[in-house]
C-alpha cells in the first residue's frame, strides 16, 4: 500500500477521533467547573479564602457541553494529527540513528 493512502487514512479517521476527545475534554471541563464551584461555595461558608479569590472562582462559567463546534473539534484532529506526524518523523529518525551506528561500525572494523 501507498504511504500517502495511509496517511489519508489516517487523516479521515482523526476526524471521528476527534470528536470524541473534544466531547470528552468539554465533559471533564465541565467536571472541574462544577468541583471549583462547590469548593468556592465551602471556601465562603468557612471563610478560609480571601473574598477577591471566591468571587474569582465563582466567576468561572460553566461550559455546555452541547456547544462544540466544528473549529473545536478540527482543532483536536490538527493535534491529534500533529502527534501523528510526530511519530512517524521519531520512527525515522530512529531509524536513521540505527543505520548512522551500523555504518559507524562498519568503518571501524575495516
Amino acid at each position: 500500500m501507498q504511504r500517502w493512502r495511509i496517511h489519508v487514512t489516517v487523516a479521515i479517521a482523526v476526524f471521528p477521533l476527534a470528536a470524541l476527545v473534544a466531547q470528552g475534554l468539554a465533559m471533564c471541563a465541565q467536571g472541574i467547573v462544577e468541583y471549583i464551584h462547590g469548593f468556592a461555595a465551602s471556601a465562603a461558608k468557612n471563610g478560609t479564602l480571601p473574598s477577591p479569590l471566591i468571587a474569582a472562582l465563582l466567576r468561572v462559567r460553566q461550559i455546555d457541553g452541547k456547544s462544540l463546534t466544528m473549529l473545536d473539534i478540527q482543532l483536536v484532529a490538527i493535534l491529534l494529527f500533529l502527534c501523528y506526524a510526530s511519530m512517524l518523523l521519531l520512527r525515522h529518525l530512529v531509524d536513521i540513528s540505527r543505520l548512522l551506528k551500523i555504518s559507524r561500525k562498519r568503518l571501524f572494523i575495516k
